[in-house]
């Protein structure tokens, strides 16, 4: 395993200015330079030439319960936005969606497994990477990392589904929804 240096936000406010950390890649990953780079956002190229897309995340005193550890359902919320900024770094902004399409994604399922606790302060980052497309879902894989040590503290596998948002009945995924659709992993498509 190499250690590369990723810029990562110290804090998660607008004005707190960008810091460097050493963060641990995992074998086969290398950076890669994109505009999701931005703001502590970052992408990583997996040696299944995937995107990852990865999302910092701060734990509060609302994710803990009253010992400080992350309480389980925290970590679906943390899931949830890695998965809404990966999709909106693709063009696919839920709430533009809603209004002008009339459509909506839901989960349908989720695997959550848990590997070690996060703890009130815990600095995380949360990835997603999108693994596979069918005509009315999606398919992502999440990993949940406390930055200091590189721990893994949760995975998921989840499946998004795209429904009309007046019926909720499945509806096929627009071939245009993707403003930056050649931004999808290779091997991923409708």
């Amino acid at each position: 395993m190499t250690r590369t240096e990723r810029p990562t936000q110290s804090k998660l406010g607008p004005s707190s200015g960008t810091t460097r950390h050493l963060l641990p890649q995992g074998e086969g990953e290398k950076q890669v330079r994109s505009p999701l780079s931005r703001g502590g956002r970052h992408a990583t190229q997996g040696a299944g030439s995937t995107e990852v897309f990865n999302w910092p995340i701060r734990v509060y005193w609302e994710d803990t319960d009253a010992g400080g550890v992350v309480y389980h359902g925290a970590y679906v919320r943390f899931f949830e936005r890695a998965r809404t900024e990966y999709l909106r770094s693709l063009g696919a902004e839920q709430s533009v969606l809603l209004r002008d399409r009339g459509i909506v994604f839901a989960i349908v399922g989720m695997d959550l497994r848990f590997d070690a606790a996060a703890r009130l302060d815990d600095q995380l980052e949360a990835s997603c990477e999108l693994v596979e497309r069918r005509g009315v879902s999606l398919k992502f894989i999440q990993v949940l990392r406390r930055v200091d040590d590189n721990v893994r503290i949760a995975r998921a596998s989840v499946r998004a589904a795209c429904l009309d948002a007046a019926s909720f009945k499945p509806r096929a995924i627009p071939e245009d929804v993707f403003v930056r659709r050649n931004n999808f992993p290779a091997g991923v498509s409708g």
